[in-house]
């Protein structure tokens, strides 16, 4: 009981209020009872929702859910496993689920790109205004109640083909609009196109009825098809942007996106510019949103596709190593070729399910939300996601295809050698986040498509001192994905392609063998790669060919220099699979150091290389934590050495291994240890409540403060247990203390149990533990 009144009864009606505080439970229940001289004559009762979104926290997100008679108790063992938001179809949240206290992730829609005969998108074109906004606002009206339960985010569904465009007269209107935006005139459309179109108001499919410009690309218009890829992309996001704006006028504080959906090629910029959620499998777009995305905004992959344990934390150490806002599992009830999070006697599965939670449990004792509360840096090395350049082979990308197989390779090698990267886009390169200071390398994976303005913002940064790395053919489209007569950037890389060239050669399959000096340090490559016989050195030293073909060029540029690998090292993942990728790793070292770029952290392995092991770091003031993300290869040994001594605390397992500048421990395939670094030692707890003795219904102000000179962020957890010793799960919390001090109120029930209560506080850093005792008074 949380709230108590007595009024007398005068009339036919008695109005009484109360105030809702934060810590009040999803489901509520408020009696009346008539009292008259002799007790009670009746009663009555009304069951309300106070909302609750559990944001701001490292959630464990649950698709779908129990039902029927076990309905509860299904979801009563989700949440007692770390289950703490569902997500499902109904607009209305069952009972059960505000029950056990869980937010709700309402699945709202799902957006395909569905055209009919007639060439215009079912069941609505996405711009035929007012007709998209009353579609849309049909839906959000059904997801009120949803609203009033209390929505972590909205989801425009999994699995989405993000893009879409059709032949409906205002589509082709927004299309047009969109292409005299990027253009500015039609003179210069017309130049890129190979068109003739006296305005903009004049421009129709290439094709009629051909609403990707096919027929344009095969008779070889490629920046047409281009534009019509970028355009469907774009229109997407405006789509996506129009629920979140007509769902937050539903509900002021909705959070809308979609999950399950993403890849290389998407417009991520537009995206991002105007969802709160965008959660792709797991991909390189899971990078691309850490680096490009505000912090707040939502991410997370699905995970649950898997009967073994090893895959599972693996899926699931990948979202907390990208910094991702929680995990999302596929789903409660699986049986079959995917084990579910629940067998059918409602218990996680033992071999899977309680791996994982075992697993999580340190994340949700309190790390994760101190994790998403800090920076992830990286170590000043850049990668470049072009849009134009994923479509520069004529084809949307896919899974495993080059440009994807480039950019995972120069990822991972980069997180192999110990080091951090981050991604910027052609827009915010335009924008000059290229010459901020930040960065001290840039690689372009298969960046053959460079506008003009980034073009600029890149040949300076070299100028003035920065590195420059590309493989095959960068710079030799425009913006648009036409060719251009020279690269964008040949006189960066100190090279001649002249990509219009008659009888330009195609890439060619060859056998390198080469053993290239860079900057003094000698390096062996061998490998079964694809080359480019075209480019000639134009002022670039060809540190290595083949049979003729210059591979490895390097040409000073102002204060910087330019490295072009005129090969492909898309098949890392296979070398790495078959532990023949240390040539690559060791290349790309040198290559690094050439502008003083070096680990952060010296590591090692049973005296050889620390090899398939992401090194992720999260910092605060005075305090970094730091994971070792084992994701190939076999269990060993790992010891990383500190650039000076700090008070290391063991996350994984509990132990404080004292001021040391050595972390040694064993790295398992596919999970992580964590470690915390500490310039002053994390003192211990105290646990300060005010007011010894109180009374049900009194909320006691509480301070849990650590010791000792402390900057930052610490994870607290908060426990409270009743005189019986029993814990009382409501209200549980896992805080945040800021520069050593976490202010909570606890609530007493009215009708909360006399006696003595424990309540405990643990930093979980260091594990010590605080206690107090408060005395609840009998009631009179």
């Amino acid at each position: 009981m949380v709230a108590q009144q007595e009024m007398p009864a005068v009339g036919g009606e008695v109005p009484f209020s109360f105030v809702v505080p934060e810590h009040y439970t999803i489901l509520m229940r408020a009696e009346a009872a008539l009292i008259d001289g002799d007790g009670e004559v009746d009663r009555a009762y009304a069951s309300f929702r106070v909302p609750r979104r559990c944001r701001g926290q490292f959630n464990f997100v649950m698709w779908d859910l129990p039902r029927g008679v076990l309905g509860y108790r299904g979801l009563r063992s989700l949440r007692d496993n770390g289950v703490t938001v569902i997500l499902t179809g109904s607009p209305s949240p069952l009972p059960e689920i505000a029950a056990n206290d869980l937010a709700y992730v309402p699945y709202t829609t799902r957006i395909l790109e569905t055209v009919g005969e007639d060439g215009v998108m079912e069941p609505v074109c996405w711009n035929d205004e007012p007709e998209v906004s009353e579609y849309i606002q049909e839906i959000a009206d059904e997801y009120l109640p949803a609203r009033r339960h209390g929505v972590y985010v909205y989801s425009l569904g999994d699995e989405n083909h993000t893009r879409g465009a059709c032949a409906h007269p205002e589509c082709m209107a927004a299309y047009r609009a969109w292409l005299e935006e990027q253009y500015g005139t039609i003179a210069a459309l017309n130049a890129s196109w190979g068109s003739d179109y006296g305005s903009f108001a004049e421009i129709e499919l290439y094709q009629a009825g051909d609403i990707n410009e096919q027929a344009a690309l095969n008779d070889g218009y490629f920046a047409r098809w281009y534009d019509r890829q970028a355009f469907k992309r774009y229109n997407y996001a405006v789509y996506c942007g129009k629920y979140a704006r007509i769902y937050a006028a539903m509900d002021p504080l909705a959070i809308t996106g979609f999950e399950g959906a993403g890849r290389l090629g998407d417009d991520y910029d537009e995206i991002i510019a105007r969802v709160g959620l965008f959660a792709p499998y797991p991909s390189i777009g899971n990078d691309i949103i850490r680096s490009l995305a505000p912090r707040e905004l939502i991410t997370a992959n699905w995970m649950g596709y898997y009967r073994e344990a090893e895959p599972m934390a693996m899926r699931m150490w990948r979202m907390i190593s990208d910094g991702f806002h929680g995990v999302w599992w596929w789903r409660w009830d699986n049986i079959g070729r995917f084990h579910g999070f629940l067998a059918p006697d409602l218990h996680p599965w033992d071999d899977t399910s309680q791996v994982i939670i075992d697993e999580m449990r340190d994340i949700q004792d309190g790390v994760g939300n101190l994790m998403l509360r800090c920076e992830m840096p990286h170590d000043g090395i850049g990668l470049l996601y072009s849009m134009p350049s994923a479509f520069a082979d004529g084809v949307s990308p896919r899974r495993g295809g080059a440009i994807d197989g480039s950019h995972n390779a120069f990822l991972d090698a980069t997180q192999d050698l110990g080091l951090q990267a981050h991604y910027l886009s052609d827009r915010t390169v335009s924008e000059g986040d290229l010459s901020d200071g930040d960065e001290r390398a840039l690689i372009l994976p298969h960046g053959r498509a460079i506008p003009d303005e980034v073009a600029d913002q890149i040949r300076e940064f070299v100028r003035s001192g920065g590195l420059l790395i590309a493989d095959l053919r960068p710079g030799i489209r425009d913006a648009h994905c036409k060719l251009r007569e020279a690269g964008a950037l040949d006189d960066v890389f100190g090279i001649a392609q002249m990509p219009l060239a008659d009888g330009r050669p195609d890439l060619e399959q060859a056998t390198i063998d080469i053993a290239p000096v860079i900057d003094g340090t000698s390096v062996s490559l061998a490998l079964e790669t694809r080359i480019d016989p075209a480019p000639a050195p134009a002022g670039g030293e060809a540190l290595a060919e083949h049979e003729g073909v210059p591979l490895v060029i390097v040409n000073r540029f102002g204060e910087g220099t330019a490295v072009l690998l005129n090969f492909g090292i898309y098949e890392y993942g296979r070398l790495r699979e078959g532990m023949q990728e240390l040539p690559v790793r060791s290349l790309l070292g040198a290559i690094y150091a050439m502008a003083g770029i070096e680990p952060p952290f010296e590591q090692s392995a049973g005296g050889g290389p620390l090899r398939w092991t992401e090194t992720v770091r999260w910092e605060t003031d005075g305090l970094t934590v730091i994971g070792l993300f084992k994701t190939a290869g076999e269990d060993g040994p790992a010891t990383t050495v500190l650039p000076e001594a700090k008070h290391v605390y063991d996350l994984r397992a509990d132990r404080y291994l004292g001021e040391t500048d050595r972390i040694a421990g064993v790295l398992r395939v596919g999970y992580a240890n964590l470690y915390a670094l500490s310039d002053e030692p994390i003192g211990e707890p105290v646990l300060e409540l005010r007011g010894g003795a109180v009374a049900p219904g009194d909320v006691v102000e509480c301070i849990a403060r650590v010791r000792g000179r402390v900057q930052g962020l610490l994870p607290v957890k908060v426990r409270v247990f009743r005189p019986d010793g029993s814990e009382e799960m409501w209200p549980r919390r896992d805080l945040v203390a800021e520069d050593g001090v976490a202010r909570f109120e606890l609530p007493m029930a009215w009708n909360a149990r006399p006696g003595t209560w424990r309540i405990t506080a643990r930093e979980v850093f260091s594990g010590q533990v605080a206690e107090a005792e408060l005395t609840v008074i009998a009631p009179r």
